[in-house]
């Protein structure tokens, strides 16, 4: 809750702004208990299995993600147009290590450790050695 005192007003004003949920994640800390360990610290959830085409590295792909802070925070999104992207060479190691041999039609949620995202490195609004989360559906492979 934030409280937001404006101009000559002398009575605050309550906003609420909602954080996204996010399975096993908090401010401090990222629980993982039960999810898969992938490779080199990346975790994942299937939250809804895909029974399409499997995604291979070089594949061309669409598909709809949210990426978090710890915090829930959105940091970025592909909004209503679906992100088009190669698995190997179009993103960060950790999406590659996460969406690997999966199927069209998944759901997942998974964390990437700083190391395979911009390590040390800010992008954009992502400072320097920051895990991330994720949420991604797989929409299509183009090039099957």
């Amino acid at each position: 809750m934030t409280l937001v005192a404006c101009g000559s007003e002398t009575t605050p004003k309550e906003t609420t702004t909602e954080t996204p949920k996010i399975i096993g994640i908090d401010s401090l800390t990222v629980d993982t208990t039960g999810w898969e360990h992938v490779n080199y610290g990346v975790k994942r959830i299937i939250l809804k299995k895909g029974f399409g085409a499997s995604v291979a590295m070089g594949d061309q792909i669409t598909a709809n993600y949210k990426g978090f802070f710890k915090n829930g925070s959105i940091f970025d999104q592909s909004g209503s147009k679906a992100f088009v992207f190669q698995l190997g060479t179009g993103v960060i190691p950790g999406w590659n290590i996460a969406l690997n041999e999966l199927t069209v039609g998944t759901k997942l949620q998974f964390f990437v450790p700083s190391e395979m995202a911009y390590a040390d490195k800010k992008f954009g609004v992502v400072p320097a050695n920051t895990d991330l989360m994720f949420e991604v559906e797989i929409l299509e492979v183009i090039n099957q």
